[in-house]
């Protein structure tokens, strides 16, 4: 038979590990959207309405690729290049290791920290 036993401190516990979660989610969700507004800020100064779809897409996807920003936003590689190479320059994209048969990959790594502790702590 078993023993009947105070289960508060278990109870208490278990809350405490669901504010922390629920306070951490809601800071990261606060950080993602100042990022997306900072983002489609800086993409409105590159005079295309392209920009602030690819600040969309990537707060979607926070790596992408080439292929995908000509799929997604219906551009044509050249155009896709150049995009992506603008919001580099302003600081939203990093350039990441190439993908299958060469193909550049861009990530955002301040969504990422976002979003992941091992990215934060790899972004330091």
């Amino acid at each position: 038979m078993q023993e009947i036993g105070d289960a508060m401190p278990w109870i208490e516990m278990f809350l405490i590990a669901v504010e922390t979660q629920a306070s951490d989610a809601v800071s990261r969700a606060d950080r993602i959207i100042d990022l997306r507004e900072r983002y489609r800020g800086m993409a409105a100064t590159m005079g295309t309405p392209n920009g602030v779809a690819l600040v969309d897409l990537v707060c979607e996807n926070p790596l992408v690729t080439t292929r995908l920003v000509e799929e997604r936003l219906g551009v044509s590689r050249p155009t896709a290049v150049r995009l992506l190479r603008q919001l580099e320059q302003r600081g939203v994209l990093s350039e990441g290791r190439s993908g299958l048969r060469g193909q550049r990959r861009y990530v955002a790594l301040e969504l990422m920290a976002a979003v992941s502790d091992e990215w934060t702590r790899e972004a330091r």
